[in-house]
């Protein structure tokens, strides 16, 4: 069984195969083609803004060195930073510093012991532990000589414990502290 079709009815359905022979072609062909090359100029444009802002960078790299050689100075200046030929003698740098407050404030050191040394974030950390004696007052002002210490020092742990009894009421209490202080040694960049 065969179906003849008139002629208009052929030339429409031609034309509807065509439509759709060149709609088609145009949504998966064409407009894919299309959209790469817009991505690839936006791209371009894109990294081209890059390049120019990188270069920009480049040209100020000078300036920005002096920059930051000048702040890393201030920080040297503000003496945040210990500084030495070595680790060991800084620890003794700082149990020379804290011993004294002790003394001064009316204190007794029982003990120091370096905790060693270590890095943290660029920096190479030095830490030292006492343990001393004294009425609330010592540990206060100890604890204010550790606080202004240039250079710097951090505390980084404390325990005090107060005596259990005490025979004598009009005699301030002696406290048993023990403490780590550290201090940062200042990596130089390599």
């Amino acid at each position: 069984m065969t179906w003849t079709l008139s002629a208009p009815i052929r030339r429409l359905l031609a034309l509807g195969i065509l439509a759709i022979l060149l709609f088609g072609t145009g949504t998966f062909g064409i407009w894919p083609i299309c959209q790469f090359a817009l991505n690839q100029q936006q791209q371009i444009q894109d990294l081209s803004y890059q390049r120019q802002h990188l270069a920009e960078i480049q040209t100020r790299r000078p300036e920005l060195e002096q920059a930051n050689a000048a702040l890393r100075a201030q920080v040297s200046a503000r003496a945040a930073y210990w500084s030495g030929p070595s680790p060991a003698l800084i620890a003794a740098n700082i149990q020379n510093l804290v011993r004294q407050s002790i003394a001064l404030n009316g204190g007794q050191t029982k003990s120091t012991s370096m905790l060693g040394e270590g890095g943290e974030g660029g920096l190479r950390k030095v830490s030292v532990r006492f343990q001393f004696e004294g009425a609330i007052e010592t540990v206060q002002r100890t604890l204010e000589a550790i606080e202004v210490a240039r250079p710097a020092l951090f505390v980084d742990s404390l325990m005090v414990n107060a005596p259990a009894w005490q025979t004598e009421h009009d005699k301030k209490p002696v406290l048993a502290v023990d403490v780590s202080i550290t201090g940062y040694i200042q990596v130089p960049p390599v």
